[in-house]
């Protein structure tokens, strides 16, 4: 990792560490969590932006870790820290190999029980072969969780995203907002619903926009102490100025979780 490329995570971590001191004496108590996952992918089209215009479907392996740090305070706030890395390796386009590491940092507002709001800044790196793809990534994050009853709960979530990538056609400025609903049908099994908005504008010399609408079910599964077993589908729907990109996508994922 360069200087510049850390840059992001420094800024995050000077914005973040300070408050996180601050409220170290008013601090009740903290978390510490951990997750392992190993997850198959397979999607239909991966021809959403104007450079993968003439790609295909593809299965793709995807191996992370992440970790989670949540500090209580005396207050109604509270503070967290995420970070996560991950390996995508796919079968037919190794070009879209990739090496991600990811850090975000916030603060949630509860407002009693049944309602949340938290507010994070992120950054992230991605490194793909060849260089051109390689970005730099920092944005932030609004978000909102109500708990309807005991069994179900609403989350929405607005993110604005900035990517420096090596080439200006793999850089842009995205939004995206959405939101999922879940719920516990048994003690062990979870089952949640959702759709997504995201819109990127590309740094090209045609100012490429691409739009993405996407459904979006998932359903987990206890199988034993702290593993779970995930299956998910995701309809997409993209459209862009770009030509031969406005198709659909179908994404099916089924994959293993140790947290802990």
């Amino acid at each position: 990792m360069t200087p510049s490329s850390a840059s992001p995570f420094v800024f995050v971590l000077l914005l973040f560490l300070p408050t996180l001191l601050f409220l170290t004496g008013e601090a009740s108590s903290g978390e510490v969590s951990f997750d392992l996952e190993a997850r198959g992918v397979y999607e239909d089209n991966l021809s959403g932006s104007a450079v993968d215009a003439e790609k295909q479907g593809d299965f793709y392996t995807i191996l992370g870790a992440s970790f989670s740090l949540d500090t209580q305070t005396e207050s109604a706030y509270s503070l967290f820290l995420r970070g996560d890395a991950a390996r995508y390796l796919y079968r037919r386009y190794s070009d879209l190999n990739a090496s991600t590491l990811g850090i975000a940092a916030g603060i949630t507002r509860n407002f009693g029980y049944s309602l949340a709001a938290s507010l994070s800044l992120k950054s992230r790196i991605r490194d793909f072969p060849g260089g051109q793809r390689d970005g730099r990534a920092y944005g932030g994050a609004l978000a909102l969780r109500h708990r309807i009853s005991f069994r179900h709960w609403m989350t929405g979530e607005y993110e604005y995203e900035r990517n420096s990538a090596g080439a200006d056609i793999y850089s842009y400025k995205g939004h995206r907002a959405g939101a999922v609903l879940g719920s516990f049908l048994t003690r062990r099994v979870v089952l949640q619903l959702g759709y997504s908005f995201l819109t990127r504008k590309y740094e090209d010399e045609f100012r490429t926009r691409t739009v993405f609408h996407t459904l979006s079910s998932g359903i987990s599964r206890q199988v034993a102490e702290d593993l779970y077993v995930q299956a998910e589908y995701h309809r997409q729907f993209i459209s862009s100025n770009a030509p031969e990109t406005g198709h659909s996508n179908n994404i099916y994922s089924l994959g293993i979780l140790y947290s802990f």
